[in-house]
């Protein structure tokens, strides 16, 4: 009894002792993205949060009819359930400062999530892997957003750093019992669909069922693994630490690999999957602005998820922030956007082939590899 309870008790400790690499939970979820696609579709996070908006509203879908929305959910107890897991669930409160950002990183997500269609998931991380043009233009606003937020940020540090000095962090859950606790909410996250309602003698929803459960494995991925589209794109341009960005590219990779291969075995209208109608000046505008606010608030919209699931207040505003204000831009400014400002949808596959295209979005990694390579050893864009 004492050797297994050694051996679960080494298990734990490799799960939730410590971290994971970035770049091993990066791949995981490229992975779990993969089988996400095979399900049903591939992994993403803004249009749930504007489903869990839009049914606060009353505006659309029951939230149990979609997949994405409960899926969220899992994966928000998912991440929960791991913080709790490790013993790092406490109340993580900013300086007030900081909490205004959140929300005003929530509002500029909110406006490029809609305008854009998409965000550093669905538009960016699977957009790549889904082998999208539009995808290779939202890449480029992320980067221009965050760029002018870190030249924002450094600005306010020299200026007025007052507004981020502060703020407190106060464990509500004694340490001892919060392994407890992560057990019950991974255990929730996983049995969740059954929960609401789904069938499994359906084969449909048996899908379904299995979407929202990689949902919740995804999250404690997150949450382990640190993982965030944010410091890939930030870090570069401040400390000049190369770290994320490569845990990205190599998530990237493998989604690639994976979503090709099932597009290409399939084709018709799976070919079309994430490839969304924002080429280019669309994709170009709400990227810049989503750019601009997850870096700003913190976190993107699944950063700003699992880190809210574990107690950060400040993403806790942003991702409320995002969720009241998504279904509002939805309604009263996205058909007027669209209308001034068309968008259309460019497969890579199509214009070069599928070997062609895998070769540009290769090409593309391997020259951002050099340069946050080359930016990390020299520090010749790096502001601090």
């Amino acid at each position: 009894m004492s050797e297994e309870k050694s051996i679960f008790r080494e298990l734990y400790d490799k799960i939730f002792g410590q971290s994971i690499p970035m770049w091993l939970g990066s791949i995981l979820i490229a992975g779990m993205s993969v089988g996400l696609f095979v399900l049903a579709s591939p992994f993403g996070a803004s249009g749930a949060i504007q489903n869990w908006g839009d049914n606060l509203f009353n505006y659309s879908d029951n939230l149990t009819m979609h997949r994405y929305g409960i899926g969220a959910l899992a994966l928000l107890l998912g991440a929960m359930g791991a913080a709790f897991m490790a013993k790092q669930y406490s109340l993580r409160i900013a300086p007030p400062g900081e909490l205004v950002k959140g929300a005003i990183g929530g509002i500029f997500m909110s406006f490029g999530a809609v305008l854009g269609q998409g965000c550093t998931l669905g538009s960016f991380f699977s957009g790549w892997a889904a082998l999208s043009g539009g995808a290779l233009v939202f890449a480029a606003g992320l980067a221009i957003g965050a760029f002018l937020a870190v030249k924002y940020l450094i600005w306010e540090l020299d200026k007025y750093p007052g507004i981020s000095t502060g703020g407190s962090e106060k464990t509500v859950v004694p340490k001892n019992i919060q392994p407890y606790i992560g057990i019950i909410l991974i255990a929730l996250a996983l049995v969740l669909p059954l929960l609401i309602g789904y069938d499994l003698d359906d084969k449909a929803q048996r899908a379904v069922v299995g979407f929202i459960v990689i949902f919740a494995l995804i999250g404690i991925v997150l949450q382990r693994s640190r993982w965030c589209v944010v410091r890939a794109l930030r870090e570069p341009f401040m400390s000049g630490d190369s770290t994320a960005a490569v845990a990205i590219m190599a998530g990237i990779l493998v989604g690639i690999v994976g979503m090709a291969a099932y597009k290409f075995s399939y084709g018709g209208d799976i070919a079309m999957v994430f490839v969304f109608p924002h080429f280019w000046l669309r994709a170009l505008i709400g990227s810049i602005l989503f750019g601009f606010g997850m870096t700003i608030a913190g976190g993107c919209a699944v950063g700003s998820m699992w880190r809210a699931a574990e107690g950060q207040v400040k993403l806790i505003i942003a991702l409320v922030t995002m969720m009241l204000v998504m279904p509002l831009v939805n309604l009263y400014v996205k058909d007027g956007f669209f209308e001034l400002v068309p968008g259309t949808q460019v497969y890579m596959p199509e214009l070069l082939g599928y070997g062609g295209a895998i070769a540009l979005f290769g090409g593309i990694i391997g020259l951002w590899y050099w340069f946050v390579k080359w930016n990390d050893r020299t520090g010749k864009f790096a502001s601090l």
